[in-house]
């Protein structure tokens, strides 16, 4: 999603928004035909914003919280009130440690008080440390993928990789700004010429610098890490 400084008198918020709306009427051509999906944070997930997505023909998964989705969250304890939020447990080992993910989700639910309002399907993750069952990491999300059992995991996480991208990019960018004493690395997945996934370290530094002290030369190396 694009961010942008405010000028024309709009909140950065705002500003944010319509950015990220302009992008997607000038570039959906690019991708017409492909299964794209944009990922963002809490800003965007406003019904304007989400049917937007939808109207250009793209999906969706942003960040939800409970602070700005106040009428979403009521319908949540309703439904699961009378059972209807479905839930997955999975223990994942972390070092010497096991970590409890649990995952909440449910489809069809409207995503603001006002009408009409668009249903959406809202799922939630919780990760606690199993030895003294503190709380590891919790984030929750709209998408207008249906969720079930098989592909909540999935979609978490594409929702997680939005903040993955965003700060492993910055890495580069603190390489750069200390000249080098922070070291550049970043995790990334690519889509093989044959349908698999291939996920890779990239790693590197920059070994020449103008006289104001921008980078000129990069060097680095890919390692595959399946």
């Amino acid at each position: 999603m694009l961010s942008t400084i405010p000028q024309d008198g709009h909140e950065k918020q705002d500003c944010e928004t319509a950015a990220a709306k302009r992008w997607i009427s000038r570039h959906r051509h690019l991708f017409q035909g492909q299964a794209i999906t944009l990922l963002g944070d809490d800003l965007y997930s406003r019904q304007p914003m989400c049917q937007h997505c939808l109207d250009a023909e793209m999906n969706f998964i942003f960040t939800c919280l409970p602070s700005s989705h106040s009428s979403l969250y009521e319908w949540l304890d309703y439904l699961e009130k009378n059972g209807e939020v479905q839930q997955l447990t999975t223990k994942h080992r972390k070092g010497k440690s096991i970590e409890i993910y649990t995952y909440r989700f449910v489809n069809q639910i409207p995503l603001r008080e006002q009408e009409p309002s668009l249903l959406v399907n809202w799922c939630e993750l919780t990760v606690r440390d199993s030895a003294d069952n503190s709380e590891v990491f919790h984030n929750a999300f709209v998408t207008n993928h249906a969720i079930d059992i098989d592909n909540v995991a999935e979609i978490v996480e594409a929702g997680k990789c939005r903040w993955k991208t965003e700060n492993e990019n910055h890495n580069v960018l603190r390489h750069f700004q200390s000249h080098g004493k922070v070291p550049f690395y970043n995790e990334v997945r690519y889509r093989h010429k044959g349908g698999s996934t291939v996920w890779g370290n990239c790693s590197g530094k920059v070994i020449e610098w103008d006289q104001e002290g921008k980078p000129l030369r990069m060097i680095g190396c890919h390692i595959d890490i399946r």
